[in-house]
Formats: structure tokens, sequence, C-alpha cells
């Protein structure tokens, strides 16, 4: 089981690799709403406090896990980059695309 925070981590990332390597390609893609779609399991954690944590269930895990104890989540998350040009921090839509925002495509770290 992967922790769902660490999967929408990961997600974050590739897709920042992904924009940095395609930037300069001639053919360049528009980034819009991501849709992510997972089973997970929920945890009542009583050593932290009785925080629920959700877990993601992996296809290939060897463990055989009661399908009544998961439940399907489809998160919609459109991704954006703070404007460097904006001393607010104001986010601006990303773009693959067109014109972007300077310094957009370089994994945050």
């Amino acid at each position: 089981m992967i922790e769902l925070s660490k999967v929408i981590q990961d997600l974050r990332e590739e897709i920042s690799l992904a924009v940095a390597a395609g930037a300069g390609e001639a053919i360049q893609f528009e980034l819009g709403t991501i849709v992510l779609e997972a089973h997970v399991e929920l945890r009542l954690d009583v050593e932290a406090k009785g925080k629920v944590r959700f877990w993601v269930a992996e296809a290939s895990t060897g463990t055989a896990v009661n399908r009544t104890s998961l439940h399907k989540v489809t998160i919609p998350l459109t991704p954006t980059v703070v404007d460097p040009a904006d001393p607010t921090g104001t986010r601006v839509p990303t773009q693959v695309a067109g014109d972007g925002v300077p310094g957009e495509g370089r994994p945050q770290r």
C-alpha cells in the first residue's frame, strides 16, 4: 500500500520532469486538468491521535485485499505555478505550449 499523499507527490514530480524534458521540442502540449483515480483503503491511525490515513491499493501487490474495504476516489487536479513576476505569489495555469511563465517546468524540490 502507498499513501495517497506520496502518489500525488510523485505525480507532481513526474509532470515537472515531463514539462522540463519537452522544453524546446517542436511539438508542445498544453497541460490541462489531470484526473487521478485510485482505489484507497481508509485506516484509522490510533498512534497519530485518531488520524484517518488514505492508502492507495497497488494492483501488483501479492496480498489479497478485501474489495469491500476499498473505496474509489477521483481527484481532479489543475496544475498551476507561482508567477515569479508577482510578489504576492499568485498562481497561474501551467503552460507547456505557448507563452510560459519564467522558470515554469523546472522540478521543484
